[in-house]
């Protein structure tokens, strides 16, 4: 890995202070780019990244790798690690909605769970708490009692970390 790239991790992690998945996914996705073109990414030309770049197919890749170049290129500007500041323009991709169960498909499942079990009744009331609440996954987990407050759930780990109530 080069000193620049170290950097760039070490000011995304501290400063940025981002979460540890997206660290690791700027770090893999650089490195992914720094070893298949084998040089560091400050001296990688922009016709061979070019190259590069125009083999990947799946646009939201893509974009993924595209993003971290262009927030790994501008922290080199600032830090004077380079004089010029590259830009690499994001790929367009049409926005779709996100998919969901309808209320025939959450009953199905909800009859499938077999209530007479422990765990039958566990699932039974967790699909029924997610479907009351439009909880995510990663935040049902983390729920505790402390984060009920009257008839409100307190969610504070969120997506981006944010709080919020339900």
């Amino acid at each position: 890995m080069s000193p620049q790239l170290e950097a760039f991790i070490e000011y995304i992690s501290v400063t940025k202070a981002l979460a540890l998945t997206s660290v690791s996914a700027y770090q893999s996705d650089l490195l992914i780019i720094e070893n298949e073109l084998n040089l560091p990414l400050i001296s990688i030309n922009t016709q061979k990244l070019h190259k590069y770049l125009f083999s990947i197919t799946n646009k939201r890749t893509l974009n993924r790798k595209l993003s971290a170049l262009n927030m790994f290129f501008n922290f080199c500007y600032k830090s004077s690690f380079t004089e010029d500041n590259k830009k690499f323009p994001l790929s367009k991709i049409s926005s779709t909605l996100p998919k969901f169960l309808t209320n025939d498909e959450i009953m199905r499942g909800l009859k499938l769970c077999d209530k007479s079990s422990w765990l039958g009744l566990r699932d039974y009331t967790l699909i029924l708490f997610l479907y009351a609440t439009g909880l995510r996954i990663s935040e049902c987990l983390n729920v505790t009692k402390s984060d009920i407050e009257e008839v409100w759930l307190r969610v504070r780990h969120g997506k981006g970390d944010k709080e919020r109530l339900v």
